[in-house]
C-alpha cells in the first residue's frame, strides 16, 4: 500500500509525483496554493496515522512506541523515500523499496 506512493517504473506515477513536488515548491510562495497543499499534507498525515493505528489495534506495534510520534516518523520516512526515488531513480526498484519499507516496519512491530 505504501509502496504505491513511491514512483518506480510507472512513468505516469512518476509524473504525478513530480507534479506534486513542483506544486509543493510553488505553494511555498503562493498563499492559496499553500492552503491546498496543507490540506493534502493533513490527508497524508491522517493516512500515515491510520497505518500506525492499524498496527496498534492488531497488537503488532511495540508497546513502548507512541502512535503520534510513529505517525510522523512514517510520514517522514515515506516522504524521504519518495524524494530519493524521484531524484535517483536508477537506485530504486520495487525490490529495494519493499526491503526498505519492510525494514522500517520491522523496527516498529513485534515479530509474529
Amino acid at each position: 500500500m505504501l509502496k504505491q506512493l513511491i514512483p518506480l517504473k510507472d512513468p505516469e506515477q512518476r509524473m504525478e509525483i513530480e507534479a506534486w513536488f513542483n506544486f509543493a515548491v510553488m505553494a511555498m510562495k503562493d498563499e492559496k496554493l499553500s492552503e491546498y497543499n496543507e490540506q493534502i499534507r493533513q490527508s497524508t498525515k491522517e493516512f500515515m496515522r491510520y497505518m500506525i493505528e492499524v498496527l496498534a489495534k492488531n497488537n503488532l506495534l511495540k508497546d513502548h512506541l507512541n502512535i503520534d510520534e510513529e505517525s510522523v516518523g512514517l510520514y517522514t520516512f515515506i516522504d524521504g523515500l519518495t524524494l530519493q526515488a524521484i531524484f535517483y531513480p536508477s537506485h530504486f526498484d520495487e525490490s529495494i523499496v519493499e526491503t526498505y519499507i519492510g525494514n522500517y516496519f520491522s523496527k516498529l512491530c513485534y515479530d509474529k
